[in-house]
């Protein structure tokens, strides 16, 4: 079975006025994290390393959950920039064989960003796989990412 992917809704009062992102606003949004939990999310996604696709199958796919864990509805296919798949991140295993392995993957998307903006906002999500959900130390971090499987939480954290 795979895992959910949710980020909860912002814990200070008044919230922070970007958290959550508005959805009018554009943003571009970067989520990456170890491959063993991106498996979890999409267990049955192929990995093609040998002849390197770009993006990567489970590319859009996170791309697409981040978009509706975040906003709360479907990205738009018919309104122009509102999901655009920018970049992917493969972390490469040195030292392993056979030689086409990684162990880490992000990928980077933009919503709503015009093609010539050079610097827009940027979300950051890093997943961390944790064992408990302690939550963090005060004053640290914005976001924590829950992975939730048949009565388990695992906690991963976005700083």
């Amino acid at each position: 079975m795979a895992l959910e992917l949710h980020i909860p809704p912002c814990i200070r009062t008044p919230t922070h006025p970007r958290h959550p992102p508005q959805f009018a606003s554009p943003l571009r949004i970067q989520i990456e994290g170890p491959l063993t939990s991106i498996q979890k999310l999409f267990p049955e996604v192929p990995w093609n390393l040998e002849d390197l696709d770009f993006p990567q199958p489970a590319g859009p796919m996170l791309a697409r959950l981040a978009y509706q864990v975040i906003y709360g509805r479907q990205d738009r296919a018919d309104v122009a920039n509102d999901l655009i798949v920018r970049d992917e991140y493969l972390g490469w295993v040195r030292e392993e064989r056979p030689r086409w392995v990684i162990d880490y993957y992000g990928v980077t998307f933009d919503h709503l960003v015009p093609a010539d903006d050079p610097d827009p906002e940027v979300l950051q999500i890093n997943i961390f796989e944790m064992d408990y959900d302690e939550g963090l130390p005060e004053g640290i971090g914005s976001a924590k990412v829950l992975f939730k499987e048949e009565g388990h939480n695992r906690s991963f954290k976005s700083e």
